[in-house]
């Protein structure tokens, strides 16, 4: 699949199409969407947070932040939002080739369309991890009477983690979120105009 991406976006500097540029880029666009929903699902799937008692407030402390990294929870996200940005610049480039051959109608009626209903899910999956884990901390800090200090530092390890992927997340929104339609207007250089606007995925 790599080399077909690879392809595709040097496609992309091209001026003129035909249509083994368009049967490359619908099929890139494909595969990456395809790689995209199983990224979901590692995400979605893989999240485990349970921790067992053993009466020291601090080693529970630790045993859940040792199990939020277990579950590879900030580097699922950040492989999913480079992925959402790779099918958001292969759905482009297949757009800009679509316009150019006259083959909308065929983009547009094809499956490999930008979902911005997964963002409910990323909003949803992020703000259960981060509320679980960070209450968790509190609530063992609240109750701790020899350490405290050691749980609270530990709580804001987590929450600049926690504080990183959140930008991670709406930052990629923003990019992605914008009309798709905004890019099939070029200009005389050969340029896609783009409107920005400020949006976030999570309040």
């Amino acid at each position: 699949m790599g080399e077909r991406i690879s392809a595709v976006f040097s496609i992309d500097s091209k001026t003129k199409f035909c249509d083994s540029d368009f049967t490359l880029a619908y099929k890139a666009s494909e595969d990456i969407n395809e790689k995209l929903g199983t990224y979901q699902r590692n995400l979605k799937n893989n999240i485990k947070l349970n921790v067992t008692s053993n009466w020291n407030d601090f080693e529970e402390a630790k045993n859940k932040v040792s199990q939020l990294n277990k579950s590879n929870f900030f580097t699922y996200f950040d492989i999913v939002m480079r992925a959402e940005l790779l099918n958001y610049f292969a759905q482009i480039i297949l757009l800009k080739i679509a316009m150019n051959l006259n083959k909308t109608e065929d983009v547009h009626n094809s499956s490999t369309k930008i979902k911005l209903s997964s963002w409910n899910d990323y909003v949803s999956i992020f703000k259960m991890v981060k509320h679980d884990v960070l209450k968790y901390l509190e609530l063992e800090a609240e109750s701790s009477f020899f350490s405290k200090n050691k749980i609270n530092k530990l709580k804001e390890e987590c929450e600049t983690k926690f504080q990183q992927t959140e930008t991670l997340i709406n930052n990629t929104y923003l990019f992605v979120s914008q009309p798709m339609t905004n890019y099939l207007y070029i200009d005389a250089n050969g340029t896609i105009k783009k409107y920005v606007k400020e949006v976030t995925a999570i309040e």
